[in-house]
């Protein structure tokens, strides 16, 4: 009250007041009007009258620095603290500037030298605690706030720094729970809700993140924050569709709206959108070309527009005595935004080891257009050939036709049309055995780590004559403590005809397998594991027998885009046979390669 009736008494004296005493009030007015323009105008004059004025020097070093005049902003202070070396509220200020210059050790040590003298000093523990926070020291952050948490235990904005020290410390759990507490003491708390959400996101609980979100919306459909919370959380789970039209909400309430930009251009990136996410993040760099957020997304876009090569070498070895390497490279170049040049080839060596022996080499080559249709349609269209060393065979044509609905939809289909040589053994290429296959290939993969599958085809295969096989499959699979995946398969086919030309080809061929996998990234190390025990039935009229298959692989990562790998496996399964008759078939093989990205 004082306050107040001392103001309404200066105000009503102003006219009359020395001019000296109406600039300053006039001054300090533009000051809590927040007009920081006018405010340097007017202390700068004050200063000029009057070198001493500590507050003028004070608001002027301020003003500097908010502006990044930093030097000018650290000459007024140090003028400042010569006239008055006591002036706390100065030091602490001047610590500011230098941790806004990036210099928070030296902004902590003058901190120090101020808390020696006056321990309880509350400004300065809380810039301690936040300019520690800045330089990753959140040990000792966390150890200053809870030193004022001591001081003023119901102070909310500090126990609010706390928690989010604690979250940048990835002290998480002890974040969500202070956060939590907070939100339980005062839920009209919109921020520290809104920051509840955030941190249960960095902590992976996504469904909690979602409803903390959907609490703050259900109270403002117009929180542009709980929007962009929610679009974040929907597309780490996985869920981009929705977190596309979430990020979309966000920007039809504000378009020009940066970090909802961003988060959309990532999204549709994460979609295999490529176009469309540069389109969405140039529009970004228009508004903020310098923001880290932008250009980082920009960089990542800029990948997929590269042109890119890469190669690969395989060798398999085999228990039916097959020799197999084979040497693959492949380039792809973003001829427009939305059509994709790619073009590949290989050649193989192929042996045939035992009495009869004998060696083949085949090759081939194709050139693709994958044209991208908005929103993620895929078409795919390539022809090449392929060829052999055997004496008088002829030149193959390869094709490959390819639609795949958007990879963003919880089901996806993909009808594919291709013709190519079967030539993954010797004896397959000395007879020139070709297939052309029509098929359709659907995955789904619902919420809790759910994966479902199916596959229906018709082919024909020529080699000494023709053969026509329809296939089916169907396959559901879980995976749960992120390395494991269980399931189940089952495979069923047929061919009219029962040949001799080097290929498995009964009349009915069944096999439901129960399959385990553990795979899992150890630093540069990715060990993999699996096995398959089940049952299967060759020939229509054969009996069911149980039958299983083991598998292991172990990858070694040089560096991103170069591996080496090594893998085993052993089978007792039929169609792993390349002969008709089966009988008590056990099937082995070794396999070593590598791969390189460029």
């Amino acid at each position: 009250m004082r306050s107040r009736l001392r103001t309404i008494v200066l105000l009503a004296l102003l006219p009359f007041a020395p001019p000296a005493l109406r600039a300053q009030e006039d001054a300090n007015r533009a000051w809590d009007a927040g007009d920081v323009e006018t405010a340097w105008r007017l202390y700068s004059a004050r200063l000029a009258e009057d070198s001493s004025d500590v507050r003028a020097l004070h608001r002027l070093g301020l003003i500097a620095a908010w502006a990044g005049r930093y030097d000018q902003s650290l000459a007024l202070f140090d003028r400042l603290l010569r006239l008055a070396p006591a002036n706390r509220e100065a030091v602490v200020d001047r610590a500011r500037v230098r941790a806004w210059q990036g210099h928070t050790a030296d902004a902590v040590r003058a901190l120090d030298t101020l808390l020696a003298a006056a321990p309880d000093y509350l400004p300065a523990l809380e810039a301690r605690a936040q300019f520690l926070g800045w330089a990753g020291e959140y040990r000792s952050a966390v150890a200053t706030y809870e030193r004022l948490g001591e001081i003023l235990p119901e102070n909310r904005s500090i126990q609010s720094s706390r928690a989010q020290i604690l979250s940048w410390a990835a002290r998480l759990e002890e974040s969500i729970a202070l956060y939590d507490s907070l939100v339980r003491s005062d839920p009209t708390d919109l921020a520290t809700r809104r920051a509840l959400g955030q941190v249960l996101g960095w902590a992976g609980r996504l469904d909690s993140s979602a409803v903390v979100y959907g609490g703050l919306l259900a109270a403002d459909s117009t929180d542009l924050d709980a929007w962009a919370g929610l679009a974040r959380t929907r597309s780490w789970r996985g869920r981009l569709k929705a977190a596309e039209v979430t990020w979309r909400r966000v920007l039809a309430l504000d378009s020009g709206n940066v970090p909802a930009l961003v988060g959309l251009g990532q999204t549709l990136r994460w979609q295999g959108r490529d176009a469309a996410s540069r389109a969405v993040l140039a529009r970004a760099r228009r508004l903020a070309p310098n923001d880290p957020d932008v250009r980082t997304q920009w960089r990542w876009t800029d990948v997929a527009f590269r042109p890119r090569t890469g190669a690969s070498f395989t060798y398999e070895s085999d228990s039916d005595d097959n020799g197999i390497g084979t040497l693959a490279a492949r380039a792809s170049w973003r001829a427009a935004p939305r059509l994709d040049l790619r073009v590949h080839g290989y050649w193989r060596w192929l042996e045939q080891r035992g009495a009869t022996g004998f060696t083949q080499e085949a090759h081939g080559g194709m050139l693709e257009l994958a044209l991208l249709v908005e929103p993620g349609w895929t078409l795919t269209a390539g022809a090449g050939a392929s060829g052999s060393d055997v004496p008088g065979a002829e030149t193959h044509v390869r094709f490959a036709a390819r639609l795949a609905t958007p990879a963003r939809e919880p089901v996806v289909a993909t009808v594919s049309v291709t013709g190519e040589p079967l030539d993954a053994t010797a004896q397959l290429v000395r007879t020139g055995v070709t297939v052309r296959q029509g098929a359709l290939d659907v995955r789904a993969a619902p919420a809790g780590g759910w994966t479902l599958t199916g596959a229906v085809s018709a082919a024909r295969f020529d080699g000494t004559e023709a053969n026509t096989r329809v296939a089916g499959a169907a396959g559901v699979s879980r995976r749960f403590r992120r390395a494991w995946n269980v399931g189940a398969a089952v495979r069923v086919f047929g061919f009219s005809k029962d040949l001799s030309d080097g290929y498995f080809d009964p009349d009915l061929y069944a096999v439901l397998e129960v399959p385990l996998r553990w795979e899992r990234e150890i630093r540069w190390l990715t060990p993999v594991l699996e096995a398959a025990p089940g049952l299967q039935q060759v020939g229509s009229d054969g009996n069911v027998s149980a039958v299983a298959r083991v598998r292991g692989e172990l990858q070694l990562t040089v560096a991103p885009g170069r591996y080496f790998a090594i893998a085993g496996g052993y089978s007792t399964l039929g169609m792993a046979l390349f002969a008709s008759d089966v009988g008590d078939y056990r099937y082995g093989y070794l396999t070593v390669g590598g791969g390189w990205r460029f």
